[in-house]
């Protein structure tokens, strides 16, 4: 951030997928609380207009991210991008359908993907930041996610949390396990 950046009046901009609940709504909420101007997008209109109720500074759009047109969500003004959408299924690992798993990957990694491109020419511009929140279920073992042996897992004895993945001192994941 440069000086004039520092001084500018122009409140920064945060377009918060997944926002109409659960942390998605927390951080366009806490955003807002901040000073940030958030473009909060989600599928439930009812829970859109309570965050626009909430604060002057959130601007509720309306979008499915599996169908919607994700280049259009994109203001010309973006600090940060926070993917917060996701979805998981609600079976066993095996009982779910190959279509189930794509329709997750495309919303919990492609769209997020997509809109990270997109914005791209304006998180570069604004020197912005992007945040992809992602589930913790890779983190520990839960009896609907971990394979296990009849009599085994955390149904019978204490779930061990997986190795965490180390980090690079920019925080992010440096891919070794």
């Amino acid at each position: 951030m440069t000086t004039a950046d520092q001084h500018s009046t122009t409140p920064r901009t945060a377009l918060v997928t997944g926002a109409t609940s659960g942390i998605g709504r927390e951080i366009a909420l806490q955003l807002a609380e901040l000073g940030w101007r958030v473009i909060a997008v989600g599928r439930d209109r009812e829970a859109l207009a309570q965050l626009e109720e909430a604060s002057a500074l959130i601007t509720p759009h309306a979008a499915d991210l599996l169908t919607g047109d994700l280049a259009a969500l994109v203001p010309d003004r973006v600090d940060a991008l926070v993917h917060a959408a996701g979805i998981s299924p609600s079976t066993r690992v095996e009982d779910t359908a190959d279509a189930d798993w794509e329709r997750v990957f495309a919303l919990n990694v492609t769209a997020g993907a997509a809109l990270v491109r997109h914005a791209l020419p304006a998180l570069r511009d604004a020197r912005g930041t992007v945040v992809l929140v992602n589930s913790g279920a890779g983190t520990a073992a839960r009896p609907r996610n971990a394979p296990r042996r009849r009599g085994t897992g955390c149904g019978s004895r204490p779930c061990t949390p997986a190795p965490r993945t180390p980090r690079c001192s920019a925080g992010t994941s440096t891919g070794a396990s």
